[in-house]
């Protein structure tokens, strides 16, 4: 079970990482939003 709550944790500070990514980089946002259309 302790794999598990290591695991969730690791994608916690994943997600959080990427999301500051995402949040400093709009222009790659307006690309992928262009993409989807």
């Amino acid at each position: 079970m302790s794999w598990i709550i290591g695991y969730g944790v690791f994608l916690t500070l994943f997600y959080g990482c990427m999301a500051r990514v995402l949040k400093n980089t709009p222009t790659d946002r307006e690309l992928w939003g262009e993409e989807l259309e």
